[in-house]
């Protein structure tokens, strides 16, 4: 984690530092709703995963499928979902398991949404992903528990 927060200074600095020397940054920016929270984000492009992170300390980690942690230090939330074939495995701030049905594909307009259903004892959600028509994720929605409700990431 730590090597992490490294990497995320320096890269969010690097942005920021651009913008003096007339580089539109904000094609960069993302807006997280969640729990009646808006935070504004900026994408970092790791090897196998993008992490959405500011200034703040909120961290959304996504591995191209799905959000697999989420860090809001203002609401003492820290919580990792480990994907595994047909289930996920919630532990941190909330801990619980769902099946999960596998991605279907729809056409929207120019677009395609992926649909995933997860079910739990519980609860159930529908999960989805917006790739627009250059192949970029322009909006992922995720449920993070059934106490605090769905995480809304879009592109802006």
């Amino acid at each position: 984690v730590m090597a992490g927060c490294v990497n995320y200074s320096t890269q969010l600095n690097d942005i920021q530092a651009s913008r003096a020397e007339g580089v539109d940054v904000d094609q960069f920016l993302w807006r997280a709703q969640w729990q009646g929270q808006e935070v504004d984000l900026y994408p970092i492009n790791l090897e196998d995963q993008t992490v959405f992170a500011n200034r703040e300390g909120v961290i959304i980690r996504f591995n191209g499928w799905e959000v697999f942690q989420v860090i809001f230090p203002e609401l003492e939330f820290d919580t990792i979902f480990n994907f595994l074939e047909g289930e996920l495995i919630v532990s941190g701030s909330y801990a619980y398991r769902m099946d999960c049905s596998a991605w279907e594909v729809q056409e929207q307009g120019t677009s395609l949404r992926h649909n995933r259903q997860c079910t739990s004892d519980q609860t159930s959600s529908d999960n989805y992903l917006i790739v627009n028509d250059r192949g970029e994720t322009v909006e992922i929605h995720q449920l993070i528990s059934e106490d605090s409700g769905y995480l809304n990431l879009r592109k802006l």
